[in-house]
């Protein structure tokens, strides 16, 4: 709910104003379990080496992108979890043009700062939405991301993945593309 009260300043010792607020409303999801089995036989289960490098390779990989899309999309029907997309209350913005990308995910984070009273602390974008981003150019035909063998325009290092907006961004086919 919205808080009532607010801060002031107080000389000391002065009674300091009450603040609280309205009728907060407790939200609860319900635990859900992921889980997975593989079936092994027993000269596989020998090959340690090769088991713990299937286990900690592409079980892992698998497991984390079922999470991801989860977490994400689920729909929140059965043991599946309710996803971020699939709540109440989510703002969207668009762009109007390709060209116009950048300037809608900017948009964007000024929304859930403004509506939200707290700072966005990161993007999730699918991997062909990013590399629209990494791979636009201007003018002089130099990329605005950096090139592939330097940074922005020649200086610095090629950062891996480099935030959008100076955001945590996290590129995962697991959002769907073009996703505002």
């Amino acid at each position: 709910g919205a808080r009532e009260g607010g801060f002031a300043t107080v000389a000391e010792g002065g009674l300091k104003p009450l603040m609280h607020y309205v009728n907060p409303t407790a939200v609860v999801d319900a635990l859900k379990k992921i889980a997975g089995r593989i079936k092994l036989t027993d000269e596989f289960i020998e090959d340690a080496e090769f088991l713990k490098s299937e286990i900690d390779g592409r079980l892992l990989y698998d497991l984390g992108w079922f999470e991801e899309q989860q977490i994400l999309s689920g729909s929140g029907t059965g043991q599946n979890l309710q996803g971020i997309l699939n709540r109440s209350g989510i703002q969207t913005e668009t762009g109007a043009t390709k060209a116009d990308n950048a300037d809608a995910v900017f948009r964007a984070i000024t929304k859930v700062a403004v509506n939200s009273g707290q700072p966005a602390d990161g993007i999730v974008i699918h991997p062909t939405d990013y590399q629209e981003f990494r791979l636009k150019k201007d003018a002089n035909n130099q990329y605005y991301g950096g090139g592939f063998f330097a940074g922005q325009y020649g200086v610095g290092g090629v950062p891996e993945n480099p935030p959008l907006w100076g955001l945590r961004t996290v590129v995962t086919p697991a959002i769907a593309a073009g996703v505002p």
